[in-house]
C-alpha cells in the first residue's frame, strides 16, 4: 500500500468519543445519562497520508435513549404516624402526598396505588 492510501482518522468537536487513528472504529469515552442531554454531535475526519494531503469530513449524530434508572421518591414526606377518631367519616382525606421521578418521558410518570387488604 502506498503512502497516499494510508488513512488517518480523527474526530473534532467532541470529548465524548475517540476514534482509532488507523482503523476508523469510534469508541465511547465516558458514560451517558439522558437527563444530562439526549443529543451529541461530532465531525469525523479522514485524511490520506500523501503529499498535499486530501481529506473528507462527515457528521456523527448520536441520540441517547432514556432508561428507567432513577427511583421515584416522596416529596417533602417523612414517615408519619396518624391518630384518627373512631368516628372519622368514610372517604375523609387524611394525608396529601406527592412523589417524583428524575427520569424523563414515560419513565418519569409516577402513580400511587392502594394495595388491597
Amino acid at each position: 500500500m502506498g503512502i497516499n492510501q494510508e488513512l488517518i482518522f480523527s474526530l473534532n468537536n467532541t470529548s465524548d468519543f475517540w476514534i482509532a487513528e488507523g482503523g476508523g472504529n469510534i469508541f465511547t469515552q465516558r458514560s451517558f445519562n439522558y437527563e444530562d442531554g439526549d443529543f451529541l454531535q461530532a465531525t469525523i475526519i479522514v485524511r490520506d497520508n500523501g503529499t498535499n494531503s486530501l481529506m473528507s469530513t462527515s457528521t456523527l449524530q448520536v441520540y441517547i435513549t432514556d432508561l428507567n434508572d432513577n427511583n421515584p421518591y416522596f416529596v417533602n414526606f417523612v414517615n408519619r404516624t396518624l391518630t384518627l377518631s373512631e368516628d372519622t367519616a368514610v372517604s375523609t382525606a387524611i394525608l396529601d402526598i406527592d412523589a417524583m421521578d428524575e427520569d424523563s418521558t414515560t419513565n418519569a410518570q409516577v402513580s400511587c396505588l392502594r394495595e388491597p387488604r
